[in-house]
């Protein structure tokens, strides 16, 4: 009996790493993990020698660390210290996404994709999810003050040209993600005001004006992207993913030559038809079979006109579709982001000197109803993520939840499997008490509705009304299964 069982566990191990798709899925994956778009010193990279600062920086900033290793032993361990204050992912003992990159004779840090394109969610670490706590704007701040204070103690040191010309890009890389002006309020959050400064500065030949909104969205999840990039770009859809262009968009934010750009679209290309592979979680609890027929028949009767409809190939794996694109006057969303992609911006990317691979698509006012694999993995919801679980998502708006803390964002602790989602302090209660006066005060890791730009406002139809709260279970069990 037990070799017949153990017959049985080896032949669908075979055919598991037999499947081309997890086969592609784990390329994929692997891929991305060492993806970085460094080119010729430029881009998003941190100056030489930049990790040489980092006990000066956790001793100016009071943090501490009770393991810190030696420079010589792990330089990307060095960042250790600096992991909860900007959100990054530690994960198999290491923080994800920073490489030592060669360059003339010297070493540049350089920040991979999966800074904020890796994540945790429940405790299980996932490349191609959303970080949940990336905190770019703090990162930033905290960079320049580095750099600032390294070159002052160092200034008597000799530097070559090609050294001092990256240390100055570094620095206006820094300058540009701190500007309190533009750069994220919250974690988890990313503004297109980063990459609109490149569109003002190297198209229009004049700064980003002051009064730009920042437009920040949450940083969205990769499985099925090669099917919406088709439709557009970016959680409005503004940008043609027809062409490579707009995956490098993140780099606009560095300090990137168009040249460069244009050079390095055979890479993106390549990187985005691997995009196209990465497979979802499937969710890693318990789910309520007995009630999921009636949760699918609520989503098909209440979701499914924006949100579609779903199908597993024969191995059991998501079969990806195209998402629907909602005008703003349908979903009545927070309209912050709709406000920063401008005619005047739509001016200067008709300009550029990329417009070969970087186009806008022309679609209206609006923002997609994104398709709903690993739903469960993504919160929280809306574009802006303001809107922490699905049961608060199908709750009216005024009585959604204002405030709760990002603190641990993707360990199993801080998820709920009932309503799907963060966990969150009881109503009234001293915690929620507390998280407001924080909120108030600007904590980077607290979410604040009232914060500009992170209203949870909208996403609430006549159709919701009319739902029980047996039914809102049931639909939640149904969800956990896509």
């Amino acid at each position: 009996m037990k070799r017949l069982l153990y017959l049985v566990i080896l032949i669908n191990a075979l055919n598991a790493s037999a499947n081309p798709r997890i086969d592609a899925h784990q390329k994929a994956q692997d891929a991305l993990s060492k993806l970085t778009f460094t080119k010729d010193g430029r881009g998003m990279v941190l100056a030489p020698d930049f990790v040489k600062t980092y006990e000066m920086m956790a001793k100016f900033l009071g943090l501490s660390h009770t393991d810190r290793p030696k420079i010589n032993e792990n330089p990307l361990k060095a960042l250790a210290p600096f992991k909860s204050r900007w959100g990054l992912i530690d994960h198999d003992n290491e923080i994800k996404g920073f490489f030592n990159v060669p360059y003339k004779n010297m070493q540049i840090g350089a920040m991979g994709c999966i800074v904020c394109h890796s994540g945790k969610v429940a405790g299980n670490y996932y490349i191609g999810l959303g970080n949940k706590n990336v905190d770019v704007g703090q990162m930033a701040t905290d960079a320049k003050l580095a750099q600032e204070m390294w070159h002052n103690m160092t200034v008597l040191m000799p530097r070559s040209a090609e050294k001092k010309e990256l240390e100055k890009d570094s620095f206006a890389f820094f300058s540009r993600l701190a500007d309190k002006r533009y750069n994220n309020l919250t974690q988890g959050l990313v503004p297109i005001s980063m990459i609109q400064v490149w569109f003002y500065e190297n198209v229009g030949g004049r700064p980003l004006p002051l009064n730009n909104a920042r437009g920040q969205v949450k940083v969205p999840s990769f499985w099925g992207y090669g099917k919406k990039k088709s439709i557009g770009q970016f959680s409005d859809g503004f940008g043609d993913g027809n062409f490579a262009g707009w995956g490098l968009a993140v780099e606009f934010a560095g300090t990137q030559t168009a040249q460069n750009i244009l050079s390095m679209i055979p890479e993106i290309t390549h990187a985005e038809e691997l995009l196209g592979d990465i497979l979802p979680p499937k969710y890693p609890f318990a789910i309520k079979s007995e009630l999921v027929p009636h949760g699918e028949k609520i989503f098909v009767e209440t979701c499914a006109s924006c949100h579609g409809t779903y199908q597993k190939d024969s191995a059991g794996l998501s079969v990806f579709k195209e998402p629907e694109h909602i005008p703003i006057e349908e979903i009545n969303t927070d309209r912050n982001r709709l406000v920063s992609v401008n005619q005047e911006f739509f001016d200067l990317v008709d300009r550029n000197p990329m417009g070969q691979v970087v186009r806008r698509t022309g679609l209206t006012p609006g923002y997609f109803a994104p398709r709903l694999e690993a739903i469960w993995a993504r919160f929280a919801y809306l574009h802006n993520a303001s809107v922490p679980t699905i049961s608060a998502l199908l709750t009216e708006p005024s009585k959604r939840p204002v405030v709760w803390s990002l603190i641990d964002a993707g360990e199993r602790s801080r998820f709920d499997e009932v309503n799907l989602g963060y966990t969150l302090p009881a109503a009234g209660s001293a915690e929620e008490k507390d998280l407001l006066e924080k909120a108030k005060s600007g904590h980077r890791n607290v979410y604040y509705t009232k914060r500009v730009g992170q209203s949870a406002i909208g996403h609430w139809f006549k159709s919701f009304e009319k739902l029980t709260a047996q039914d809102k279970k049931d639909l939640i069990e149904y969800l956990k299964t896509l």
